[in-house]
């Protein structure tokens, strides 16, 4: 948790992820929603807002000073992403909270 939040210092970067993390969630749990109605162009559509919030994020993450490690290879980018998506992310805001 301490290198994600050395990496997410930026308070535009922050902002960004309290859009765009949320819509990445969402996008996911709508799309499952549409195929478990057979609304495959729906769960498509929906999915579109997925590299939305991934370019969001990109955004916040070039004014970082501290950038994360390279991604290594497919894999480690699907298990970071996430990861970072359904868990660190809604964890730091919990430590984030906390502080106050």
């Amino acid at each position: 948790m301490q290198q994600y939040l050395l990496n997410h210092q930026d308070r535009l970067n922050f902002t960004l992820h309290l859009i765009a993390v949320p819509l990445f969630i969402s996008a996911h749990g709508f799309a499952l929603y549409a195929i478990s109605q057979q609304q495959f162009l729906i769960a498509a559509l929906v999915m579109t807002l997925a590299p939305v919030s991934l370019w969001l994020q990109k955004q916040g993450h070039q004014r970082e000073p501290n950038q994360p490690p390279p991604f290594t290879g497919p894999l480690n980018f699907l298990s970071r992403l996430y990861k970072e998506q359904f868990f660190t992310f809604p964890l730091s805001l919990l430590v984030r909270i906390t502080r106050l």
